[in-house]
């Protein structure tokens, strides 16, 4: 929902700019072509939305920040929203690649 709200205002910025620089820029938002913006706006809630659900925290993720965050800003981890990833894992003594989707390779 915040990726719809926020590409939502950013239509209206520039319609507004539009309206204020160039008033038959206005055209592009008349008729058919208004379905092109709503367009926009839902695929970057979705795409705003599955970047959620990558970068959504899991047990290990909690674990690993748990110490940093209540020592730095007294809360405990659960009760505050997290938006993170965890790029690597020590499995065996060795770092290995957590969420490939996450951590673009090099």
């Amino acid at each position: 929902m915040y990726g719809v709200i926020i590409s939502f205002l950013a239509v209206q910025f520039v319609y507004r700019a539009c309206v204020l620089t160039t008033p038959k820029w206005t055209k592009k938002f008349d008729g058919w072509k208004l379905s092109i913006w709503v367009f926009y706006v839902f695929i970057m809630g979705i795409v705003w939305s599955t970047g959620v659900e990558i970068a959504h925290p899991d047990e290990e993720v909690y674990q690993y920040s748990e110490k940093e965050i209540l020592a730095n800003y007294g809360v405990h981890v659960r009760n505050i929203p997290m938006f993170s990833i965890l790029a690597y894992v020590k499995k065996n003594g060795l770092l290995v690649r957590k969420n490939i989707l996450s951590v673009p390779e090099r």
